[in-house]
């Protein structure tokens, strides 16, 4: 990273203005917080997610707190359950981290990675390191075969890598990066 991005990203943080995703003490979970964004219209509301890795996919929940505070009675609280392979939930969860940090018009530079609590890690950590791995080996490859696609598909979002996906056994992982759930 150049200085001046470090100067930019430090400005960003002593403003509270960046996503902060922390990870619970057992790596079962995650909360993502992200800012309201009023300086520039249309103004986003914040709000903050919950993230956690079950037994059959990922329990959601999310809370947003109105940009204008005299709409307090706007909070918007959303809670589901996503069906979703073992080898699939940390990507699922990233793409939706970054897919809200990018809609706020944030840079994913702007996504610091915390332990549980509350510390930033290093740039040496990733998101990968903040939630627990696929237990089996075989969950693990299909997971890097899906994040492979995942990079590819935020390199190219025109691109469809469906047939790619299904040839590769993560289909129905790469559907739930394609499609929101939220």
């Amino acid at each position: 990273m150049t200085s001046e991005f470090i100067k930019i990203k430090n400005f960003f943080k002593e403003n509270n203005y960046y996503v902060r995703v922390s990870s619970s003490y057992d790596k079962s979970c995650c909360i993502a917080e992200f800012p309201e964004r009023t300086a520039i219209k249309p103004w986003i509301d914040g709000k903050t997610c919950l993230y956690s890795i079950e037994k059959s996919g990922i329990l959601y929940f999310s809370s947003g707190f109105p940009s204008i505070k005299t709409e307090l009675d706007l909070v918007e609280e959303k809670n589901l359950h996503i069906e979703c392979p073992s080898y699939a939930r940390r990507i699922v969860i990233f793409n939706d981290i970054f897919t809200n940090t990018t809609t706020r018009g944030l840079s994913a530079s702007l996504i610091l990675f915390c332990d549980n609590e509350g510390v930033e890690l290093t740039n040496i950590f990733t998101f990968t390191d903040i939630l627990g791995a696929p237990e089996t080996e075989e969950e693990k490859e299909l997971e890097l075969v899906l994040a492979e696609l995942f990079y590819l598909k935020i390199e190219n979002p025109d691109e469809d890598y469906t047939e790619s996906a299904e040839e590769n056994n993560v289909g129905q992982g790469y559907r739930l990066l394609r499609d929101p759930f939220v």
